[in-house]
């Protein structure tokens, strides 16, 4: 399942920045709300070009649902980050 890709090295990493930035890093930062919201379409943005280049096939329609919705983006409990994990065979 494209466990040499490196978008899927991308995607996986990108996920982990959002979760951590949501669990703590948000306050930790001390970025206002419209900054806050500038990372998040960043990171949007992104996952968007990753997922559409990786394809549906290879993320699954959960994976897929949480990033095109942009729950990936707003997930603070890491659990989108361990479904690519596991999707792409990467350790926990």
């Amino acid at each position: 399942m494209n466990s040499g890709d490196p978008r899927a090295d991308r995607l996986i990493d990108v996920l982990g920045s959002a979760a951590s930035y949501n669990d703590k890093g948000h306050a930790w930062s001390g970025h206002a709300a419209a900054q806050q919201d500038a990372m998040r379409a960043n990171w949007q943005a992104e996952l968007l070009v990753l997922a559409e280049a990786l394809g549906e096939e290879a993320l699954g329609k959960e994976l897929v649902k949480a990033i095109r919705s942009g729950v990936a983006v707003r997930d603070g409990s890491g659990d989108v980050v361990q479904l690519a994990r596991r999707r792409f065979g990467r350790p926990p």
